[in-house]
């Protein structure tokens, strides 16, 4: 058996194949013939993909080498021409990555210091470009100059022949390096930011009615908080807002979304329960001069969960808390029907003594026949029962939802919707919950078998059932055995 030497070959030494003579003892006849089977094909596959015949000649030796030691394991192989053109591609695939072609650089270039990892540096230099980065994204995203940006120092060239859009020549580029990775990282940590924002904006209802459809997941970095509805009435003589939203700076933002809809000021704040998303954007609206309402059993529990409130709201949104200061209403409403009118709109305020917190509270437009549930109704989410909450008043207050049969309903969480989507997803769980728990005690089950025995298929289809319906099941409980 004769090889070519090692190295390039020009000419006709280029083309002279590998050969295996039938004498030579150290080639495994299997060996042998499964090479010649399909020699010609492989040089062929090899040369369509590299410039120099020479270069498919030198890896068809490298290739004959490893199946030569693999010895009779090669003979064993399923299927040798497979093995030969997978083994070929990673060589083909190691040859051209090591022969890349590379910038010369002159010898007097300064090499630079080791750059820290990309994300280490962006962390450490964001916190001081807040405030500049929408000019800096500005000016480095001009439609103009975008793509040319994008071109610089790559294989492309930008669809003009303009000198400052030409491509960056060598040295420019061995220079400019460390400083096109950073603004690169910059642009994507910046849009990734950006993107994080929350969006308010009102949707229409009725008319001069409006709602926001908060975040169906829990309170999150990226929703600020503001994963629930909101309400915005409009009338001749101001605007009413149904609550405040959960921290100052989201409160800026339900304020200009209330502005995109009409000029009127916001002279009224409704306060329909004691969540942080339902009030602790009240410090805003009131440094504007609006009168904030709220049910008087709101107040205990107000102030009692505030600081709760801000910890686990500065735990997850961090420095987009900054500026929130819980901020009580300025009027408290004693009655459980308070009729209120503004500019002609009448709004009638009902309180049966909570459910999801103490101080939950009905906002009904009869003008409209429009409802406004607060945390009363959720659909499309599973409801939620915490240490504050109580189910037997909870349904107390769905009672005058089913009496006042609104044609619209404006949930807590979850879409615009009906009264028989709102008494599927929110009234009728309740009643099975209770139901299923009070049997459950009065019977002597504990605790534990109750839960599991609950039947919950019919409630599956909201978001979260799987992981909150026990915790529901076992507060039910707990609830029911203290009455």
């Amino acid at each position: 058996m004769t090889f070519p030497p090692q190295g390039r070959k020009t000419g006709a030494a280029a083309a002279t194949a590998v050969t295996i003579p039938a004498g030579f003892a150290g080639a495994p006849s299997g060996v042998a013939r499964a090479w010649i089977a399909h020699e010609r094909e492989l040089r062929r596959w090899l040369r369509a993909r590299l410039r120099e015949p020479a270069d498919a000649d030198d890896l068809m030796q490298a290739l004959f080498i490893k199946a030569l030691r693999q010895g009779q394991r090669f003979c064993d192989i399923h299927n040798a021409r497979a093995w030969r053109f997978e083994v070929a591609r990673n060589l083909l695939a190691d040859t051209l990555r090591v022969a890349r072609e590379t910038v010369e650089l002159p010898e007097t270039l300064v090499a630079e210091d080791a750059e820290p990892d990309t994300v280490d540096a962006l962390t450490a230099c964001l916190p001081r470009l807040t405030q500049g980065f929408p000019w800096v994204l500005r000016g480095w995203l001009r439609p103009k100059r975008r793509y040319a940006v994008l071109c610089r120092g790559t294989a492309l060239r930008p669809a003009t022949s303009h000198p400052r859009h030409r491509m960056m020549n060598p040295m420019n580029l061995a220079q400019k390096l460390s400083l096109r990775r950073f603004f690169v990282g910059l642009l994507l940590g910046g849009l990734s930011l950006l993107a994080q924002a929350v969006e308010v904006a009102f949707e229409r209802v009725a008319d001069n009615v409006y709602a926001y459809i908060g975040d169906l997941e829990g309170r999150t970095y990226d929703n600020e908080g503001l994963n629930a509805n909101l309400g915005l009435v409009v009338t001749p003589a101001g605007a009413v807002l149904i609550d405040s939203g959960p921290t100052y700076e989201v409160a800026k933002k339900i304020e200009a979304a209330a502005r995109a809809v009409t000029p009127q000021p916001i002279r009224w704040v409704i306060n329909t329960g004691g969540q942080d998303h339902r009030w602790l954007g009240n410090g805003y609206f009131k440094d504007k001069g609006a009168e904030i309402l709220a049910h008087q059993d709101a107040q205990a529990d107000m102030k009692t969960r505030a600081a709760e409130h801000m910890d686990g709201l500065r735990r997850v949104l961090k420095e987009r808390l900054d500026g929130t200061v819980p901020t009580l209403p300025t009027r408290w409403l004693t009655e459980p029907d308070t009729r209120l009118e503004l500019g002609g709109t009448v709004i009638e305020l009902k309180h049966r003594g909570g459910g999801h917190t103490p101080g939950d509270t009905l906002v009904w437009l009869p003008q409209t026949r429009v409802l406004f549930g607060g945390d009363v109704v959720y659909v499309d989410r599973i409801l939620g029962l915490h240490e504050v909450s109580r189910s037997k008043t909870w349904l107390a207050s769905f009672e005058v939802i089913d009496q006042l049969k609104p044609a619209v309903i404006v949930p807590g969480h979850g879409r615009v919707t009906d009264l028989a989507t709102a008494q599927r997803d929110t009234r009728d769980l309740l009643i099975a919950l209770r139901a299923h728990m009070k049997k459950a005690v009065d019977d002597g089950v504990d605790m534990s078998a109750a839960v599991k025995s609950f039947d919950a298929r019919p409630y599956r289809h909201l978001k979260h059932a799987d992981v909150w319906l026990p915790q529901l099941a076992n507060r039910t409980y707990l609830e029911v055995e203290r009455e």
